[in-house]
């Protein structure tokens, strides 16, 4: 088949679909030099974790051994693509999706992977139409070990081009899973055909857009097949104000955020089971009733809140509470620039924003470049007053990092923190190592062990893959609940799940990295041995005296009962010579004044104990 005869089931058609998922903990793959690649395509309009609706077919490149097998519209139609089965039409995934997914056949016999892209385009375009607007995309999980077939006319560089125009007029995007590939697997233990089709998947994702992800592990495949596309939704779109007649059009987006653990709604089975409009839901209702009297109702118009400070209650009428708040103007204002070494990274809050030009804007773009080049280039950073949105938008005070593209045709962009508020910060002040004496510091002994159990652990070792790197390392959280859930729609009384393998790379340090480090582990504990220290029996014993004095009878009990139930007392002359602190002493220091409840301050009932009023006991 030519490379025209490939493209020409669907060249001149136009259209569009939904970027592609599959299913979290519903993928089982066995991979091998025969059928190798896997395209998984789908439509969806959402998210797809766990079990969301999705359209989603499977085209697999595979033939079982002995015999050919071919199933797929452009075979029936033109011929060729063989070795090519859709597993499943475009329709909205239900529970014989995801058995399905758990038994994808493998065959023998090899597969074009080229062949297999262009059979998931078809369906794409077959089942959308060309008015459907959305994203586009292809997953496809391959070894890459099969030869690619060689083109009746022309070249496969050439074909390759021709198949990256039309998913680029298309709009398609692919993303490759490729088992093995990648510079960080040598070319030793690699086929001459599975290094020429990393080139050719190469050049397709250049010219169609794309990218291809090297894959060792079952965590990181799970990672690479996203779980979830969220919409860009910009948190505000205006202007970046340095002063009144200097102002930057700009459009800020969450660049991370903390995803939340689903919700579990609560249901109600008490619906007759033939009502299929039932919802099953349950409302909740609320009623306040009189502490003194609990059979009176005390109507919602009546019901008040307050502050307690102290022993007095405060009440804060609604027109009060709505007066408190700060209605501001929307906007970003820059208050100021200083260094960047100045604004710790600890004090980052919250999420982390990108502040990046307006994309109408050619000037917006120039001036947001040349302001994050400078800031770079001079170690500083923007110190920034927020409110997105006006009205009750709180203010925010943060922090601008520049962040320089890093790729052909990425932007200069900023990245943007939440600094805290006075009353935000929690100091914790540490005595610096400069200050202790020269022989309590590391040795170039001690320092050089660190440094070889560093490099020893190291998470990017040259020849393997980068492990836990966020964008493919899966909270290991959601997706026990999804594998969970999986299980319980396949089989309802199923428990749940022992946590599997690919979760304990996550949870627990690498077994063979562990091994491997077993000798620098060795050095460094050998450096950092624990010798015993000289005593000084009479600080000690003088400390833990005052120690016993401030806590009897006081409101730290709860910090000295340890130490009374530890039976921590005094160095005694058996232990060290040079103690005045016979051993009938030391054991009688908790006998003749032992705790008393009685004597001790009650708490107070709230949990945070008062800071002033403890300085006053």
């Amino acid at each position: 088949m030519t490379g025209k005869q490939r493209l020409g089931r669907y060249k001149g058609t136009t259209g569009s679909t939904y970027a592609i998922q599959l299913p979290v903990g519903s993928v089982e793959l066995a991979y091998g030099r025969g059928a190798n690649a896997r395209t998984a395509v789908d439509a969806q309009e959402g998210s797809c974790s766990g079990c969301d609706s999705v359209d989603c077919p499977l085209t697999s490149p595979r033939a079982q051994p002995g015999e050919t097998q071919t199933d797929n519209p452009l075979h029936q139609q033109f011929g060729g693509y063989h070795n090519v089965v859709v597993g499943r039409e475009l329709q909205i995934v239900d529970v014989e999706f995801v058995r399905q997914l758990q038994h994808i056949p493998m065959g023998s016999a090899p597969g074009d992977f080229l062949d297999a892209i262009v059979v998931g385009i078809d369906l794409l375009v077959t089942k959308l139409g060309p008015a459907a607007k959305g994203n586009k995309r292809l997953y496809m999980i391959t070894d890459a070990e099969a030869k690619s077939r060689d083109p009746e006319e022309g070249t496969l560089e050439e074909q390759v081009e021709q198949v990256a125009t039309a998913m680029a007029e298309k709009g398609v995007k692919l993303d490759v899973m490729g088992m093995r590939l990648g510079k960080e697997m040598t070319s030793s233990i690699r086929s001459e055909a599975s290094l020429q089709n990393e080139l050719l998947l190469r050049r397709l994702l250049k010219a169609a857009g794309g990218e291809i992800q090297t894959v060792e592990s079952a965590a990181s495949l799970m990672g690479s097949v996203k779980v979830k596309v969220v919409r860009p939704v910009t948190t505000y779109r205006g202007d970046l104000e340095i002063s009144p007649i200097m102002k930057i059009k700009v459009w800020v987006y969450k660049k991370s955020y903390l995803q939340r653990f689903p919700t579990l709604k609560p249901y109600s089975d008490h619906a007759p089971a033939a009502d299929t409009t039932a919802s099953h839901t349950v409302t909740h209702s609320k009623e306040y009733v009189n502490k003194e009297n609990p059979g009176v109702v005390v109507p919602p118009e009546e019901v008040r809140k307050a502050y307690k400070y102290g022993p007095q209650i405060i009440p804060v009428d609604k027109e009060d509470e709505e007066t408190l708040v700060l209605h501001s103007e929307k906007g970003v204002k820059v208050i100021g620039f200083t260094d960047a070494a100045s604004v710790p990274r600890h004090q980052y809050m919250k999420d982390t924003n990108v502040f990046v030009p307006d994309p109408n804007n050619a000037k917006a773009a120039v001036a947001l470049s040349a302001l994050a080049r400078a800031l770079h280039a001079m170690g500083k950073v923007a110190i920034v007053r927020c409110v997105w949105r006006a009205s009750r938008s709180p203010i925010v005070v943060g922090v601008l990092t520049p962040h320089l593209g890093q790729k052909e045709n990425d932007p200069d962009t900023l990245l943007f923190n939440v600094l805290p508020f006075a009353e935000d910060i929690r100091e914790y002040t540490f005595p610096s190592l400069t200050s202790f004496p020269q022989e309590i510091l590391p040795t170039e002994a001690e320092i050089a062990a660190a440094e070889k159990l560093i490099c020893s652990m190291d998470l990017a070792t040259r020849g393997r893959e980068e492990a836990l790197r966020p964008e493919t390392t899966l909270n290991p959280l959601l997706q026990r609940f999804y594998c969970f859930l999986e299980n319980k729609a396949l089989r309802g009384e199923a428990e749940v799940p022992p946590v599997e393998d690919y979760m304990r790379a996550v949870l627990e340090p690498d077994a063979t990295l562990l091994e491997e480090a077993k000798e620098a582990t060795e050095l460094m504990s050998s450096q950092f041995a624990a010798l015993p220290a000289p005593q000084e029996p009479f600080k000690f014993n003088e400390f833990l005296r005052h120690l016993r004095e401030m806590c009897y009878g006081k409101q730290y009990k709860g910090f000295w009962q340890p130490i009374v139930d530890a039976r921590l007392t005094l160095i005694n002359q058996d232990e060290a010579p040079d103690s005045d602190v016979s051993a009938d002493e030391a054991a009688a220091f908790f006998a003749h004044r032992e705790i008393r409840n009685a004597d001790a301050v009650q708490p107070m009932e709230d949990d945070d104990v008062d800071e002033m009023a403890a300085l006053l006991m």
